[in-house]
């Protein structure tokens, strides 16, 4: 099975608030919606969020995820990503993980349909290297890559080192990722201001 870990630290200085309690067109909060969704996929799952939170605090709890309180959630993602992994490290069922699927908490229409789709393909692979969603364009062109995004257990310890603002790509070669052909708007989507999210409403 695969560990869930979403990164819901960002300080979204775009948005102008806290962009995870933005409501979606189905009355949830943004953050609710998208830990709703790797709940239902994901045996256990972990959200990374900054110190004080109570939004992230109360959503946890109400969908029964694991709370991981970044202190250095201001340095960057690389921080978070790696204060996720050595949460997911120190669990007691951290053996069982043959890898984990990472998720951003301003995606929130990569769905449970997906997250259970990425995850098949990882474990029908081995669970022996990445996996990543992708968007194929114009003819000769490499296709774009989104997220969610899959590392075997393997990659924990080099993950477990980032800091700053260097995400998974400092430590894994995506290129040799199995690649999975997914929708755009899913895949590729990301609410970082007002309008993505009236883009998303009107969807």
């Amino acid at each position: 099975m695969l560990a869930g870990l979403i990164l819901a630290a960002g300080q979204a200085r775009r948005f102008g608030q806290d962009k995870r309690a933005a409501l979606l067109p189905n009355g949830q909060p943004m953050l609710a919606h998208v830990l709703s969704q790797y709940r239902a996929a994901c045996p256990a799952l972990w959200v990374v969020t900054p110190p004080d939170d109570v939004l992230g605090t109360a959503l946890c709890a109400a969908v029964g995820a694991l709370q991981v309180v970044n202190p250095e959630a201001t340095q960057g993602l690389g921080s978070s990503l790696a204060c996720g992994i050595r949460a997911i490290q120190a669990s007691p069922k951290a053996s069982r993980f043959k890898g984990v699927i990472i998720g951003l908490a301003d995606m929130p229409a990569v769905d449970t349909v997906l997250i259970e789709r990425l995850t098949q393909a990882m474990l029908t692979d081995g669970a022996r290297r990445p996996v990543v969603p992708v968007v194929f364009s114009a003819m000769g062109q490499p296709p774009q890559m989104g997220h969610p995004r899959l590392l075997p257990a393997h990659d924990f310890p080099k993950l477990a080192t980032l800091s700053g603002d260097k995400g998974a790509q400092a430590v894994v070669d995506w290129s040799q990722a199995l690649q999975i052909e997914a929708d755009p708007t899913a895949v590729l989507q990301d609410i970082d201001t007002p309008d993505d999210l009236e883009r998303l409403r009107h969807r």
